[in-house]
């Protein structure tokens, strides 16, 4: 009985100092993710970067800024399959050279990407980053959408009543599991 009892307590050390161990060591892990983190004070002035290198240069960290104001909807197309589409096409150029915008999702194969890539996006450059929508305000005359790295507000205006419904009618479909904010404004 004694011998069971010593046999016990080893068994209960053992674990202790092994739980205390893994305790140690995910606190630790912790701590040094917090330390690579690189915070600032917001300051307005101009952004300088010396590159000495040859070849071709990459930077390490990016960031997306883009925002597209006064631009007029000449035409609106909606495409319900697979694929869920809603693409804009501006009656003008904007002043990035782009003349058409596109949400979309494919509900279909949601079920094969993580959950950080689920939802409805925006497609409009030539890269493969996923762009998430976080949310869409729409009035007759405006829509606004904003994404994960940028905000879009275009002009309604001259969009048929029917195209404007068929918006309505799209981003609901997108919209089934609320995964974005969708506000419609009736005025």
């Amino acid at each position: 009985m004694n011998k069971t009892l010593r046999n016990i307590l080893i068994i209960i050390v053992i674990a202790a100092v092994l739980g205390g161990g893994y305790y140690y060591m995910q606190q630790q892990a912790s701590t040094a993710m917090v330390d690579d983190y690189q915070t600032t004070t917001i300051e307005r002035g101009n952004l300088i970067a010396t590159v000495g290198a040859t070849g071709t240069v990459r930077a390490n960290q990016t960031a997306y800024v883009a925002w597209l104001t006064s631009v007029t909807v000449g035409e609106v197309m909606v495409e319900v399959g697979d694929d869920l589409i809603l693409s804009f096409s501006f009656s003008e150029g904007t002043e990035f050279g782009i003349d058409g915008f596109i949400i979309q999702r494919s509900p279909k194969y949601e079920f094969a990407l993580f959950p950080h890539e689920k939802g409805a996006s925006i497609d409009w450059t030539e890269d493969d980053e996923i762009r998430l929508v976080k949310s869409v305000r729409l009035s007759r005359k405006t829509i606004s959408i904003e994404a994960q790295y940028e905000s879009y507000s275009f002009d309604l205006s001259k969009i048929s009543d029917e195209e404007y419904k068929a918006i309505i009618h799209i981003l609901q479909k997108m919209n089934f599991d609320n995964r974005f904010e969708f506000l419609h404004i009736t005025d």
